[in-house]
């Protein structure tokens, strides 16, 4: 009686499919490409929670003037971050770098141009930044900082240390936290200090 059920079907099956395969070429569905993702990983100097806000920038290979902002997320405590690009980028080579609002810029650890595919790139495992060095924390009237530790990082975190003793300002002054143990204090300056002069990977062409 099985058999004899599943044949009466096979039929019907067969139809269907033919039907199917019948369609116009602009009936069938259209499979949208998927949104690729770049996987990344880094360490943070003196620190052993690498958890942290990462703006991640691309060198465009075949525009090579132009460095893109290509988005913005927090690590885990192990330092593995993720950033969803459009699928605009599909195709494209990038030299990857990546800013935090504590330390020296960042290249990507083996300085080779990442093409862009669908799903995860790269397909296995994740882009290595390696250790970025702490203490680039000072800020101009734009935003800009200039990938260098020097006095005015200094004057910025001595400034910090001394706006601790207010609860209410430091709830927005973890970058002030060079090691990341919840206190803004003379250990963060001593770490500052012992970058001076340090400079960060700066961008191809970039003024």
């Amino acid at each position: 009686e099985t058999r004899k059920k599943a044949a009466d079907m096979e039929p019907t099956k067969s139809l269907n499919s033919n039907k199917s395969n019948n369609l116009p070429v602009s009936s069938l569905p259209t499979r949208l490409p998927t949104e690729p993702v770049i996987n990344f990983i880094l360490s943070l100097e003196k620190r052993s929670n690498q958890s942290i806000f990462v703006t991640l920038y691309g060198f465009d290979a075949d525009t090579p003037t132009k460095i893109v902002k290509l988005g913005v997320t927090t690590t885990n405590d192990f330092g593995e971050g993720r950033v969803i690009l459009p699928t605009s980028y599909i195709g494209k080579k990038l030299l990857l770098f990546a800013e935090t609002p504590s330390h020296l810029r960042k290249e990507i650890k083996t300085h080779y141009l990442l093409e862009i595919k669908e799903g995860n790139n790269p397909v296995d495992g994740s882009v290595d930044f390696g250790e970025f060095i702490a203490g680039d924390v000072y800020l101009d009237a734009t935003g800009y900082k200039n990938n260098l530790i020097d006095s005015l990082d200094a004057a910025t975190i001595t400034i910090a240390i001394k706006d601790a003793q207010n609860e209410d300002k430091t709830r927005n002054m973890d970058w002030a936290d060079l090691n990341g143990d919840g206190l803004i204090d003379s250990v963060d300056l001593t770490i500052l200090s012992s970058n001076l002069g340090k400079k960060g990977d700066y961008f191809p062409l970039a003024k």
